[in-house]
């Protein structure tokens, strides 16, 4: 009877391990998603800093100065629809985009 108890628990065991080892490897295949991600953000982010500091120098150039808050309000609310058809809380959206904002004005 212990002999039989031992192969179950045994069997039992190697389930556990078998489904660990297939959560371990999802989580590394969806953590490696992220990263790709990530790193796509970074190069977005970079070339919305770039095209951010050409929008400052036309706007010098032009003597206008670099807070818009009317253009500003066009982003958020435009970067908020999109998020929300995304599933992106609006919370969320607005606390991205006014980030990027800043950024942008720190660069122009």
């Amino acid at each position: 009877m212990k002999a039989l108890n031992l192969v179950i628990l045994f069997i039992a065991l190697a389930g556990c391990s078998a489904k660990t080892m297939q959560g371990e490897e999802r989580l590394g295949e969806l953590r490696g998603r992220i990263d790709q991600i990530d790193a796509d953000l970074v190069r977005l982010l970079g070339a919305r800093l770039a095209v951010a500091r050409d929008i400052g120098a036309v706007k010098k150039e032009m003597g206008k100065p670099v807070v818009d808050p009317a253009r500003e309000a066009q982003v958020v609310d435009r970067f908020v629809r999109m998020a929300a058809q995304d599933g992106v809380p609006e919370a969320t959206a607005r606390a991205i985009i006014t980030s990027l904002i800043a950024a942008s004005r720190a660069q122009q």
